[in-house]
């Protein structure tokens, strides 16, 4: 089994500097048991413990299973706490970012995925919606032909209407459709889960394609 306590003053390979007031000295402590799996545990810190799920959201933690590849977060995530990627527990060289700016790349691929889904269901979705009102409003005439065949004056009236019954349906329509934050979802949860693993700056599209972060360098 391996043990790492981490902290301004704890046995991690890599430094926590004492500017981040809010990590304590021995904040947290992760254990890697001989079956590869990973544990996660708050040390009572006054600052407390987080990870981010998969959804991009910060989940404060007591005692957590975790993997690799997990971002963990001591104290908070302003400048004066500390986050960092579970993997740079066991990287050999601290300066060295490479498998987690690649596992980072990876991340992206598969939420960008997700997103163009997503988009084009909401395009069929939209076009199959948009025939919703002159399709209602077609059979609504050919109906009143029908029925009211032999009462011009009730058709025109009801004709007159279709352009009210078409525009109100249009406007519901659009209503739903502009209710859905599915896309908006994925953009933020992209901006919360693909971020440099060094510095944590979210990195863009032109960034994940270079393979670099524009800040501090770090690079797959």
């Amino acid at each position: 089994m391996r043990k790492f306590i981490i902290g301004r003053k704890g046995t991690q390979p890599f430094a926590i500097p004492e500017s981040k007031e809010r990590v304590s000295e021995q904040h947290a402590i992760v254990t890697i048991d001989d079956n590869g799996i990973w544990m996660l545990e708050n040390l009572d810190s006054s600052g407390n413990t987080y990870v981010y799920n998969s959804q991009g959201i910060l989940v404060k933690v007591k005692k957590k299973r975790i993997d690799e590849f997990t971002k963990i977060v001591l104290a908070d995530t302003t400048s004066m706490g500390y986050s960092f990627i579970a993997h740079h527990l066991i990287e050999s060289d601290p300066e060295n970012y490479r498998t987690e700016f690649l596992h980072t790349i990876n991340r992206y691929k598969e939420i960008k995925e997700e997103y163009n889904k997503i988009e084009e269901k909401m395009k069929t979705r939209r076009v199959f919606l948009n025939l919703v009102p002159p399709v209602v409003s077609a059979l609504l005439a050919l109906g009143t032909r029908v029925i009211f065949s032999n009462n011009p004056n009730i058709i025109y009236m009801i004709i007159g209407m279709m352009s009210v019954v078409t525009g109100l349906l249009s406007t519901l329509i659009n209503l739903y459709v502009n209710k859905d934050t599915s896309l908006k979802d994925y953009a933020t949860r992209m901006q919360k889960v693909i971020t440099c693993p060094k510095c944590g700056r979210p990195l863009s599209e032109y960034d994940i394609n270079n393979q670099i972060c524009p800040v501090c360098k770090a690079h797959a």
